[in-house]
C-alpha cells in the first residue's frame, strides 16, 4: 500500500500542477500550463483514448467528459459490481454570446459488462462573434463509446471516439475557419494472475486538420495517422513491485507528401514502499537513448514529502522541421524535477510545490539563438493553504511564482488565488445549496512568449511587453434536489459590476495577442441524473 500511496502522490503532483488558460469563457480555445510551462507536443489520454499531441493540446475543447478523464490520468482500476441497470444524465448550459452546451451520458451495466455512450455539443459565438462558422453546425461535437467486459481474472474492452471542430478563429488579415476532425480508438485486454498481470493496448488516432489562418504553415488539409502498441507486465521481483513496458509508435503526416516517423519505448520500473525507480530505452532514427525517472515519498507524522525526477525523450513537433531544416537531431530531451511537501493539521493543510522543466535539445538552442532570453529551464513555486476553520466556508489560498521569459512560459506572471466554498441545506434538508467563488490576482506580467494555437507550438515574440495586473472574480451557486441540479455561473464578476456601476470602465484583459480580450460570461446550467 505504501508503494501505491507513492503513485497517488505522483498523480497529485501532475493534477495540481495543471492550469487552464482560456481564450474565452465558453471552453472553445485556450492552452494548458503544466509545471510552469506550456503543455504542447505531448500525448495524453482520456476515457481510454489516446490523443496525439501534435495538433491537439486543449482537452477542455472536447467537452467536460474529456477534460475530466484527462485530469484523472486514467488510473485503470477494474471494480466488479452487482448493480444492473441503466444510468443516464444530461447537462444543458445556456449563457451569454449564444453559448449553448449539451452533454448526455448513458451507462448500461450488467454484472460482468459495462457499456457507456457520451455525446456533447457546443455552440458559441464568442464576445466578438469570432467563433461563428457561418452555418448552423455547432463549433464542437464529441462522441465517445466504451465497452468493458470482465470474466474471472480477464477483462477487456474497446473505446471509440469521434470529435468534430468547425469554428471560426480571429486572424489579423481576416476571420479564419478551423476544421478539425478526429477519430480515435482503443482496444485493451488485461489478464490477471497470482504472480503477474499482463495488459495489451492498441490505439489508433486519425486526424484531418485544416485552417486558412495566416499563422498556419499551409492552408491545405493535413492528415495525421498514429498507431501505438503497448504491452505491460506487472509482477513481483525480489519482493519489489515491478513493471515491464514495451511500446511501439508510428506516426504519419501528409500534406503534399507523406512524412512518417517511428519510435519504440522500453521501460522497466520497480519500487517498494514509497520509492519507485525506472529506466528505459527510447529508440528513434536508429539511435538508442537512455531515459530514467525516480519517485521518492516519505511520511513523518504530519508531513508528507515527495520528489520526482524524470528524463524523457520525444520527437520534435513537425512545425520546427520546416522552421529549422538543418537540425541534425529531430528529438527533444526534457528533464523534469518536481517536489511536494504536504503538512496535514487538524483542520488545515499546507502544500508547497516546486517544479522545474529543462529542455536540453538542439531545437531549443536554435530557437534561443536570436532571442534576448536564452532560457531553457522553466521554474514554478506553488504554495497552497487549505482550511475549514472559518465558519461556514472551506477556504483555499494559493500563491504561484513562475518563469515568464522562456519560450515554454505561459506568460501568466505571478498570481494570488483565493477560493471559498460553502454548503448548507434548506427545506428540512431536501434542498442542498452550494456556493463557490474564486478570486485570482495576476501580477508582474512580462510577456515574451505566446502560443501559436494554429500550429499548437510556443514561440518567442520580437518584443517584451509588460502588462497591468489583472483581477478575476468567478462565482457559482447551485441548488440540488435529489438528482436535479440547477446552477448559475458568473465569470469575470468584476466586469459585470463595473458595467452596472460605471459603463466607462471595464475589466477586459488579454492572454493571447491574436485573441479578443476576455470580458464577462453568465451561464445557466441544468443537470439531471436518472436510474432505470
Amino acid at each position: 500500500m505504501k508503494f501505491f500511496s507513492s503513485l497517488f502522490f505522483a498523480a497529485l503532483l501532475s493534477a495540481n500542477n495543471i492550469e487552464v488558460v482560456p481564450f474565452d469563457w465558453g471552453g472553445q480555445f485556450g492552452y494548458l500550463n503544466q509545471g510552469g510551462a506550456i503543455f504542447w507536443n505531448s500525448d495524453w489520454r482520456s476515457n481510454n483514448l489516446l490523443f496525439d499531441g501534435t495538433w491537439t493540446a486543449y482537452p477542455r475543447m472536447f467537452g467536460p467528459e474529456i477534460e475530466k478523464g484527462f485530469r484523472k490520468k486514467n488510473l485503470d482500476i477494474v471494480i466488479e459490481t452487482d448493480s444492473v441497470g441503466i444510468i443516464s444524465n444530461f447537462q444543458y448550459d445556456q449563457g451569454d454570446y449564444l453559448l449553448d452546451r449539451f452533454g448526455l451520458n448513458l451507462v448500461y451495466s450488467l454484472k460482468k459488462r459495462n457499456t457507456s455512450l457520451h455525446c456533447f455539443k457546443r455552440t458559441y459565438a464568442g464576445s466578438n462573434n469570432q467563433y461563428s462558422n457561418g452555418s448552423l453546425q455547432p463549433q464542437q461535437q464529441s462522441y465517445i463509446f466504451n465497452y468493458r467486459s470482465v470474466k474471472d481474472r480477464n477483462n477487456g474492452g474497446v473505446a471509440l471516439g469521434h470529435f468534430n471542430t468547425s469554428s471560426g478563429y480571429p486572424d489579423s488579415l481576416d476571420r479564419s475557419l478551423i476544421d478539425n476532425r478526429i477519430t480515435a480508438s482503443n482496444l485493451f485486454w488485461n489478464k490477471g494472475g497470482d504472480r503477474a498481470n499482463i495488459k495489451l493496448l492498441i490505439d489508433y488516432f486519425l486526424q484531418r486538420y485544416k485552417t486558412n489562418h495566416s499563422l498556419a504553415l499551409t492552408n491545405k488539409a493535413r492528415y495525421l495517422t498514429r498507431q501505438q502498441y503497448q504491452l505491460k507486465v506487472d509482477f513481483q521481483l525480489f519482493k519489489y513491485d515491478a513493471v515491464l513496458s514495451l511500446g511501439k509508435n508510428v506516426r504519419g503526416i501528409k500534406t503534399d507528401d507523406l512524412k512518417s516517423a517511428e519510435w519504440e519505448d522500453l521501460l522497466f520500473q520497480f519500487g517498494k514502499d514509497q520509492i519507485k525507480i525506472s529506466t528505459g530505452i527510447f529508440y528513434f532514427e536508429n539511435e538508442n537513448f537512455i531515459k530514467r525517472s525516480l519517485d521518492i515519498g516519505k511520511t513523518f507524522d504530519l508531513v508528507n514529502l515527495n520528489l520526482q525526477y524524470n528524463l524523457d525523450y520525444k520527437p520534435n513537433h513537425p512545425y520546427f522541421k520546416s522552421q529549422f531544416p538543418d537540425l541534425s537531431r529531430n528529438y527533444s530531451v526534457i528533464e523534469n524535477i518536481t517536489g511536494l511537501i504536504t503538512i496535514n493539521l487538524k483542520n488545515d493543510k499546507i502544500y508547497a510545490m516546486f517544479s522545474s522543466i529543462n529542455d536540453k535539445s538542439e531545437l531549443m538552442n536554435q530557437i534561443n539563438e536570436d532571442s534576448l532570453t536564452n532560457e531553457s529551464s522553466y521554474d514554478r513555486i506553488n504554495i497552497t493553504y487549505q482550511t475549514n476553520s472559518i465558519p461556514f466556508f472551506d477556504t483555499e489560498i494559493n500563491y504561484v511564482f513562475q518563469e515568464q521569459m522562456g519560450i515554454y512560459s505561459g506568460s501568466l506572471g505571478n498570481w494570488f488565488g483565493l477560493k471559498l466554498k460553502s454548503n448548507f441545506k434548506l427545506f428540512d434538508g431536501f434542498m442542498k445549496i452550494g456556493i463557490d467563488s474564486e478570486l485570482k490576482h495576476l501580477q508582474s506580467r512580462t510577456i515574451r512568449a505566446n502560443f501559436n494555437f494554429i500550429e499548437m507550438v510556443p514561440q518567442n515574440r520580437q518584443n517584451t511587453n509588460s502588462h497591468q495586473p489583472i483581477n478575476i472574480i468567478n462565482a457559482r451557486i447551485t441548488a440540488q434536489v435529489s438528482r436535479l441540479i440547477i446552477a448559475y455561473e458568473w465569470y469575470n464578476l468584476k466586469e459585470l459590476m463595473l458595467g452596472w456601476l460605471n459603463p466607462d470602465e471595464n475589466n477586459y484583459f488579454r492572454v493571447q495577442p491574436e485573441m479578443p480580450a476576455l470580458g464577462r460570461q453568465v451561464n445557466l446550467t441544468i443537470s439531471w441524473a436518472f436510474q432505470d
